[in-house]
């Protein structure tokens, strides 16, 4: 998180809570098995990529705090997803066809 916090993120955005170092391979790799977890537990279809993703992240155990998550006016998980879903297709198609 930006400065003046102290608060240490995983990928995703979560607080950091494991214990292993923060910037090693398996904080990443724990941070996966964790969003995968929570994924396994919806019902949400993935045929709404931004719907998934948000019941994903409301499933986390440790507790969705929007205010926490985004800090600009009127931004919430749902918009933010909604915007970013364009780009993030795009950028799959592009690495798809280059392969």
């Amino acid at each position: 998180m930006p400065p003046p916090s102290v608060d240490i993120r995983d990928i995703y955005g979560w607080r950091f809570g494991y214990n292993i170092a923060a910037d090693s391979t398996d904080a990443v790799k724990a941070a996966t098995n964790t969003f995968m977890d929570n994924a396994a537990t919806i019902t949400v279809s993935a045929d709404d990529p931004a719907a998934y993703a948000l019941a994903v992240q409301t499933a986390d155990p440790r507790g969705y705090n929007e205010k926490e998550h985004f800090y600009k006016k009127g931004e919430t998980a749902a918009t933010e997803y909604a915007v970013a879903l364009p780009k993030a297709q795009a950028a799959y198609a592009e690495l798809r066809d280059s392969q």
